[in-house]
């Protein structure tokens, strides 16, 4: 099922004004490979590198509490860059962690920190694609387990609302994009898992 859903998506997402797909966070970014495993063409223009290097230095401690969207994409684009892999393994350790720990409080600690369900659903799944990248990059299997826990929760992740979502024009088309995300590296990385790419 989830295979027919990422090629609707994929559509959808190929149809949609290029424009509208270049988020700051990067939904899209980085994503050849789980692609090419749906023998998908990638977008014409894309951000699929996620661009230089980050500047932006790490808060003192790791923690949800003092984690930004700035900072969660400057650890993803350490990640596509295989940059400050200590600095990356730190932050998703202490992540994976209260994600665990925190599991059925997430929603209401997300909405206290973000100030509304819509932004706290946007954070988590930023966090989840930041664990998931992570997963894929190190070839880990405990960031994989989490971000699965983390989309198995249905107000962050419905699979029937995603591709419905993908036409909108408000921040649900960006909380979308990531669903779509989460829903093909999910897959991607499972069918590594059964090839024992992960350990």
């Amino acid at each position: 099922m989830n295979h027919l859903l990422v090629r609707d998506c994929w559509r959808i997402i190929r149809e949609t004004d290029p424009s509208r797909l270049n988020d700051a966070r990067l939904p899209l970014a980085n994503l050849d490979d789980c692609l090419a495993y749906f023998e998908l063409s990638p977008l014409p223009v894309a951000e699929t590198h996620g661009g230089d290097r980050p500047g932006i230095s790490s808060p003192a401690t790791p923690s949800f509490k003092g984690l930004t969207d700035e900072f969660l994409l400057a650890l993803r684009r350490h990640l596509f860059a295989q940059s400050e892999s200590s600095l990356v393994t730190q932050w998703a350790e202490t992540l994976m962690r209260f994600c665990e720990v925190r599991y059925h409080s997430l929603r209401s600690r997300a909405i206290s920190k973000c100030g509304s369900k819509e932004a706290a659903q946007l954070h988590l799944l930023h966090l989840a694609a930041f664990l998931m990248d992570q997963a894929i990059e190190t070839r880990d299997v405990r960031p994989l387990n989490t971000t699965l826990k983390l989309t198995d929760i249905k107000w962050l992740l419905d699979t029937r609302t995603i591709a419905r979502n993908l036409t909108r024009t408000d921040s649900r088309f960006v909380a979308a994009l990531f669903q779509f995300r989460l829903v093909l590296t999910s897959e991607y990385a499972l069918d590594q898992l059964s090839n024992s790419e992960f350990s």
